[in-house]
C-alpha cells in the first residue's frame, strides 16, 4: 500500500474510544448525553414558561379572591337555617322545580 492510501485509511478510521462503548451485539451502552440548547431555544423556553406562569397566576387569584356576599351568608351555619325559605319566597316559586333538558330539533 502506497503513503497516500495509508493515510487515507487512518483519516477514515474511528477512534477507539468509540468503541468501547459498544457491545458484542452493536449495541450502544454508553451513557446518553443531552444536547444542550442554544440561545434561542432557551428565551423561547423561558418566554413560554414565564407566560403559562402568568396565566396559572392570574387564575388562581381569580379563584381564590373573596367574592360577592349574599344576605344571610356571613353568618354561621346555625343561623342560616332560613335562607331557602327567603330564596324560594323572593322568586315567587313556593316549590323547588326540577328543570328537563330542552329537546333539540332534528335536522
Amino acid at each position: 500500500m502506497s503513503e497516500h492510501q495509508e493515510e487515507r485509511r487512518r483519516d477514515n478510521e474511528y477512534a477507539d474510544v468509540l468503541a468501547e462503548s459498544y457491545d458484542s451485539s452493536g449495541k450502544n451502552r454508553a451513557e446518553p448525553v443531552r444536547r444542550i440548547r442554544i440561545a434561542r431555544e432557551r428565551y423561547f423556553v423561558d418566554q413560554l414558561a414565564s407566560r403559562q406562569n402568568r396565566e396559572r397566576n392570574a387564575q388562581y387569584r381569580r379563584d381564590t379572591s373573596p367574592g360577592l356576599v349574599t344576605e344571610g351568608a356571613g353568618t354561621s351555619f346555625e343561623q342560616c337555617s332560613g335562607i331557602a325559605e327567603k330564596w324560594r319566597s323572593f322568586t315567587g316559586r313556593g316549590e323547588v322545580v326540577e328543570e328537563k333538558p330542552a329537546l333539540l330539533p332534528h335536522k
